[in-house]
Formats: C-alpha cells, structure tokens, sequence
C-alpha cells in the first residue's frame, strides 16, 4: 500500500526527475488576478537573467522598463523539465520593489501586472547601458556608484 508522498510504480527516467523535483520545490500556490491584457506595450529587450528579461514598454509616450519574470522555471529544456515559481516568492519581489522604489539610489517601481504565464513588473526607465557598460568607460564615476550601491544594500538588510 502507498501512501501520498510515495514515488509512483513504473515511472521513466524524465518522469522520475519530475516527481522528484515537483516533491521538492512544487508550491501548490495560487496566482491571483491575472489578465492578458498588459497595460503597456511591450518593445525591444535591454538585458535579461536568470529567472526573466527586460523591455522597454509604453503607454501614452511613456516608457518605462518592464521586468517580466517566468512564472514557471525551466530546468532542462531537452527533456522538457520545467517547475513553478512560487507566487509569494513573485509577490515579495513586487512587495520590496515597491518599498524600495525611488529610494536609496533604486530605481521606482511603477507598478506590476499578472499575466496567466508571467509577472511583468514596471521599473522607471534607466538609459545608457548597463552598470558593468559604464563602469568599463567610466572608472571615475566607480567610486559613487560603489557607495550608492553600498547604501542600498544596507537600506535593505536595515
């Protein structure tokens, strides 16, 4: 006799990691109001990570830089392996954008929007590169950028 947490009889290789990883990291969470109506337009992207990428997005001539982050995380795309993100994992990052946000040398969070598949979360829009592009040209500036970065990693472990 099995009981709930027990591996399945009979599965495959793919299957197995499946289990395994759904066991250790599947949250059950519930996203909530998620519409696919995005309230800018999403344009070309400017950088990405790990966990998303970023665009520049529009509404009514404003542009702003739109963080969209994948509700679902892909693990191994040969086999097809993808787990999901937790939503209160996406929400404290909203959640910390926002008390963050235009303060302590961060950008501002204009808001976030929840799409079936995604987070989009609006940023005020940075031109002019990336920090690592600027600090290749400009070495005078490291120096302040070092200490408002500094400042804001303190502000959020205060």
């Amino acid at each position: 006799r099995r009981g709930r947490g027990e591996l399945p009889a009979r599965l495959d290789d793919r299957g197995m990691i499946l289990w395994l990883l759904n066991k250790l990291f599947g949250t059950g969470d519930v996203y909530e109001d998620v519409s696919e109506e995005l309230p800018y337009e999403i344009g070309d992207r400017v950088g990405g990570g790990t966990f998303g990428s970023v665009f520049v997005a529009t509404r009514d001539e404003k542009k702003v830089a739109a963080k969209v982050l994948l509700k679902r995380v892909i693990i191994d795309e040969d086999r097809n392996i993808v787990l999901p993100r937790r939503a209160a994992s996406l929400r404290e990052e909203v959640a910390i954008s926002k008390e963050l946000g235009g303060k302590h040398h961060c950008v501002s969070c204009e808001g976030y929007h929840e799409a079936p598949d995604r987070l989009y979360v609006y940023y005020e829009l940075i031109t002019g590169g990336t920090l690592a592009d600027r600090l290749e040209t400009a070495h005078f500036h490291a120096r302040r950028w070092a200490a408002q970065l500094l400042d804001a990693v303190a502000c959020c472990h205060a």
